[in-house]
Parts: C-alpha cells; sequence; structure tokens
C-alpha cells in the first residue's frame, strides 16, 4: 500500500496510476497539505479528480488522517460523501492522529467496507475490539513478530498482556525521533552502519542517543534476536537492501 498522495494533483494521479497499474492492492493518499484550512468541498474534489482521472476499477483507496503533519484533517463528511459517491473504491483510512476518539468517530462507516486502521501499534487491540483491522505502523519495521502476534490472538486472555509489552517498546522508539532511531536499531541488529543514514531534513542520531536508546529497548524486553535473519537476507540481496536503507 504505497503512500501517493501529493501536494500537486498531477502528480498523486500520476503515482496512483503507476501503483495500480503495477498491480498494488491499495494506494494511501493524503490530502493535498500545501494549504492549510480547506474547505470540505475543494478536499472532496480534489479526490473526486484523483478517482475520476485514474478511471481503473482495479483502484483501492485508503485516505491519510495524519494532522499532526500534514495540518490537514479528514474530517468525517468527507468520508461520508467519498462513500456516497465512491463506496467500493474509497475503502478505508490510516488514522495517525494519535487521538482514540478519532479512530472510534471513523468506525462508524465500518458497514459500508470502510477498513479503519490505526497509525500506531499502541492501539492495535483496542481497535481490533472496537471493529478496526489492524495498524499500518512504522514500528512494525523493528517488531513485526510481536505485532503479528497480537493480530492473530487478539481475542485470547493473553492479549492485554501482549498489547502492554508492545505499548511500553512503543514508548521507547517514540523517546527518540522515531525514523532515525527505527534506522539506528536496524544497523545495530544487522551489523551494517550503512542502516543509519537518514535523507534530510532527518539526521541520524548521535552516539549518545543511540546508547540510550539501546539500553531502553533492553529494558524494555526488546526482542533483538528477531532482526537477526535480517542480515543473511541482505547480504543475498544487495539491490534491495541498498534501496530499503535509503527509505
Amino acid at each position: 500500500m504505497p503512500g501517493t498522495g501529493c501536494c500537486s494533483l498531477n502528480d498523486t494521479i500520476e503515482l496512483t496510476r503507476h501503483a495500480v497499474e503495477f498491480g498494488c492492492s491499495g494506494v494511501l493518499v493524503l490530502p493535498p497539505f500545501y494549504y492549510k484550512q480547506v474547505s470540505v468541498e475543494g478536499l472532496f474534489q480534489y479526490f473526486s479528480h484523483l478517482i475520476e482521472s485514474v478511471n481503473d476499477e482495479r483502484l483501492q483507496l485508503y485516505l491519510y488522517h495524519i494532522p499532526p503533519i500534514s495540518m490537514v484533517p479528514i474530517p468525517l463528511d468527507l468520508v461520508e460523501r467519498l462513500l456516497q459517491r465512491f463506496q467500493g473504491t474509497v475503502v478505508g483510512v490510516k488514522d495517525s492522529s494519535g487521538d482514540w476518539t478519532s479512530m472510534q468517530r471513523f468506525l462508524q462507516f465500518t458497514e459500508k467496507g470502510f477498513d479503519v486502521f490505526a497509525g500506531s501499534e499502541e492501539y492495535l487491540l483496542p481497535l481490533l475490539r472496537a471493529g478496526g483491522v489492524g495498524t499500518i505502523s512504522a514500528a512494525a519495521n523493528v517488531m513485526p513478530g510481536p505485532l503479528q502476534m497480537l493480530y492473530k490472538i487478539w481475542k485470547q486472555p493473553n492479549a492485554d498482556e501482549r498489547q502492554t509489552a508492545i505499548t511500553k517498546i512503543s514508548a521507547v522508539l517514540r523517546s527518540k525521533p522515531l525514523i532515525p532511531g527505527l534506522k539506528a536499531i536496524l544497523a545495530k541488529a544487522r551489523g551494517d552502519t550503512d542502516w543509519r543514514q537518514c535523507r534530510p531534513p532527518l539526521i541520524p542520531l548521535d552516539a549518545k542517543d543511540r546508547q540510550e536508546l539501546f539500553a531502553d529497548l533492553d529494558n524494555a524486553q526488546f526482542e533483538w534476536s528477531a532482526l537477526d535473519s535480517g542480515r543473511a537476507e541482505a547480504r543475498t540481496l544487495p539491490t534491495i537492501r541498498e534501496k530499503s536503507r535509503n527509505w
């Protein structure tokens, strides 16, 4: 589910069309975020033009609600209008607001085939219990196993215990800049300092921050061994590694 939302409508159309033609099962689309305080009508026209221009029945569009970053939210009345006109094409939302109440509000549309994903792993269990479908999480890059296990056993009695452990690690990850921190973890786990590289304006964690992050992860019972398998795979797939470490 690649992210194809750009400030430019034409860029969003081009990227979205390419993703659909390439066989991606869905696209995650930000609202146009250069201008702030835009109207619901303006947002509706943006997404309508996008869908009608791509003009492909395979398109599965997931809205990306991340107002702390985009400063342009996805209003509920926009979702309602999009579902009235494009139900079956507009199929869900990733809510990265960090606001549980916001996620609950999006759940009112699930009966129309609208999937709600949490943008943070700390909401995985409560969202599943409330009718959501999962999480799209940056932290999944370094703890896919615990998240997958919780997703599988969320109805079992020990689910709360597993969510608590995940939330504890999540808090540690967010004690430092998240993306540089994740890349530092991968560099340590794979024995490859190139993984620390970040694209500006992000910069790698310094030695002090890395040391603090790793110590706090150890105290939170972070599973370093779960990332060891990436070493052999990275050696056999150098081209993929070269591309991935520059994300």
